[in-house]
């Protein structure tokens, strides 16, 4: 009804008929058997507009306005086929807005008894119609609601050896702070940032899961992800004790390229339970490097003094710098400093 309020606004412009709630029924009969011009108001102008106005504005009340819009248009023209042969904003410029005037109205109120009984045989048409309309307009309205996924770009493949870490870790501390639960669905990366979720993938077997950074690791050759008891358990790689995978990280946040590269690196070049065997190690990489330290990394049963090199604000840089020192004979891993 609302939508068609302008048709009131017509009856008095061209008819000068007054309208009273008694002959109600007539006046809106009498509307839509019409032959009058509509010059202020268009749907075909109305409709692209409402769609550029919801799609720039992203709002779903804006939206399903739009499609409200083209079900009243579609069901306008196929119940008054009038409207084909003179409603139309090109048809109006093309005959020069000439306006005829109303039918005449005493004719039309004594024929409406036989269009009553015309329309009762073609309800039946109109009210599968007007179904389908519905029908079709809730089942866009539940897209909206359940929301239109993103497309998820992939930002970062790698391939290699996974390994997992249980019953010597539970319950200690991870490098995000987290406490590692060795039954939950996590993972230690050695330069992924911490909470990027990552889609593991075991090619021996098809099987993949998701889990999220929060600690760093492996540092043994040739593997490149550390997985949780509980993922393991999912992959079907806890016998085999490590398995060659896929990591993938599907992201939706911009800025998640830019944090893979950036931040502070450094380089691994040991990791020893003796110290002093440690501190060797880094009184001879101070001598020709500089910048040598070591870190204390304990377990349930076993204490680590790893021995790195160098603060890098690139991945970039800490690569360059691992390489060189693999040429002098050393094994090293690149990892992120949180």
């Amino acid at each position: 009804m609302l939508i068609d309020l302008d048709h009131f606004v017509e009856f008095y412009k061209f008819s000068e008929k007054k309208f009273s709630a008694k002959n109600f029924v007539e006046f809106f009969d009498l509307l839509y058997y019409k032959k009058a011009y509509v010059v202020f108001h268009s749907y075909e102008l109305l409709l692209p507009l409402g769609i550029i106005i919801s799609f720039y504005s992203k709002s779903f009340f804006l939206s399903g306005l739009a499609i409200g819009f083209a079900i009243h248009m579609f069901l306008d023209l196929i119940g008054n086929p009038v409207y084909l042969r003179g409603y139309f904003l090109f048809y109006r410029i093309f005959t020069g807005f000439k306006k005829e005037k109303f039918i005449d109205a005493e004719k039309h109120f004594k024929n409406s008894e036989k269009r009553r009984i015309a329309k009762l045989k073609n309800s039946k048409v109109l009210g599968f119609i007007i179904l389908v309309s519905l029908f079709s307009l809730l089942s866009s309205s539940c897209t909206v609601l359940r929301g239109k996924p993103e497309v998820s770009r992939l930002f970062y493949k790698e391939k290699g050896l996974a390994s997992w870490y249980g019953e010597d870790f539970h319950g200690r501390p991870t490098s995000s702070g987290e406490i590692y639960d060795m039954y939950g669905l996590t993972a230690a990366h050695r330069t992924l940032p911490l909470q990027t979720m990552v889609h593991v993938t075991n090619l021996e077997n098809g099987k993949s899961v998701n889990v999220k950074i929060n600690d760093r690791g492996p540092f043994v050759g040739g593997r490149v992800i550390d997985l949780s008891y509980g993922a393991a358990r999912i992959l079907n790689m806890v016998e085999a004790g490590i398995s060659m995978v896929t990591l993938e990280v599907v992201d939706t946040n911009i800025d998640f390229e830019d944090k893979l590269k950036i931040g502070v690196f450094t380089v691994q070049v040991g990791a020893f339970l003796v110290r002093e065997n440690a501190e060797r190690l880094m009184r001879n990489l101070n001598k020709k490097y500089g910048d040598a330290y070591i870190t204390i990394y304990e377990t349930n049963s076993k204490k680590f003094n790893r021995v790195r090199v160098g603060s890098f604000l690139t991945l970039e840089e800490a690569q360059k710098f691992a390489k060189k020192l693999e040429e002098k004979k050393f094994n090293t891993f690149v990892a992120r400093k949180d």
